[in-house]
């Protein structure tokens, strides 16, 4: 745009306009991003992931949460364990399956 061409003013109304154009726009791109994403967790979709009960789920997270904000240096000592842990019964679960699989043939 040329300011020199029209009055300022009538420039900075169309701009105001444009930009209020491009908002709706964004918004609607916005919308219907948000909707993709959430669809998964419809009707549902999300309860029966857990076996029809959030409620076990939600109050792990909630432990978790109040441990790690009220004493984060216990918290973490205890995530490290727990990764630990998953590492060990993970590599005792390999020795299992490929111990079943020898026998098995």
């Amino acid at each position: 745009m040329n300011i020199k061409s029209g009055k300022p003013g009538a420039i900075l109304a169309q701009r105001r306009l444009d930009l209020i154009a491009r908002c709706d726009a964004q918004r609607g791109e916005f919308a219907e991003a948000r909707q993709a994403l959430m669809q998964p967790f419809a009707g549902g979709a999300l309860r029966q992931a857990f076996g029809g009960s959030l409620k076990i789920p939600l109050i792990v997270g909630g432990v978790a949460l109040g441990l790690l904000v009220t004493r984060p240096s216990r918290a973490m000592s205890l995530l490290q364990s727990g990764i630990a842990m998953w590492g060990t019964v993970g590599s005792v679960m390999a020795m299992v399956r490929k111990a079943r699989v020898s026998d098995v043939t």
